[in-house]
């Protein structure tokens, strides 16, 4: 019976890989696009990266409250 339910949960998430494949591959290409034209349209990509100010300061503070915790001033 595991064998059974491991084979049943195999086929199960092959099948969704491939029916989501062509969307993925659409999704993806679109993300391509957009990032291409980030890159060219310095207003945009001035705004894209003022966007992960807040994830930088984030991260900053999570590190220096962390510094005590064993292995932390490694990631400083």
């Amino acid at each position: 019976p595991a064998q059974s339910t491991a084979t049943t949960m195999a086929d199960l998430v092959t099948q969704m890989r491939n029916a989501s494949r062509k969307l993925h591959d659409v999704s993806d290409a679109m993300v391509l696009a957009k990032l291409v034209a980030l890159f060219v349209n310095r207003v945009l990509y001035a705004k894209a990266i003022g966007l992960f100010y807040f994830v930088f300061v984030a991260l900053e503070d999570a590190l220096a409250v962390n510094t005590n915790v064993p292995g932390g001033t490694e990631l400083c």
